[in-house]
């Protein structure tokens, strides 16, 4: 649904008056909008590195039964490389 042009107004004027008033709040709420961006890349990623480590625990259970080396070392390859990807990716975000 979409806002229309007087509401829009208005919430410019709130928005306004509130940065008049509180600038330090007017400054979180700024804020907040864009770690909750952060927070659901966070999550896409958190759940993209799971469904990885479980591919590569499947592999490896898969390499046994079919007693096949490449695939179990496949499987680890995979499985280690999520912790490692996951460190390196915090520690180039945070520096």
């Amino acid at each position: 649904m979409a806002i229309q042009d007087f509401e829009k107004r208005q919430l410019a004027e709130i928005e306004q008056h509130l940065a008049d008033e509180s600038p330090e709040l007017a400054q979180k709420l700024a804020a907040l909008g864009t770690a909750e961006a952060g927070t659901r890349h966070s999550i896409k990623s958190s759940v993209v590195m799971t469904a990885m480590y479980v591919a590569g625990l499947t592999l490896i259970i898969a390499g046994v039964q079919v007693s096949s080396v490449l695939v179990i070392v496949l499987g680890a390859l995979l499985t280690a490389a999520v912790p490692v990807a996951t460190g390196w990716h915090t520690w180039r975000t945070r520096t």
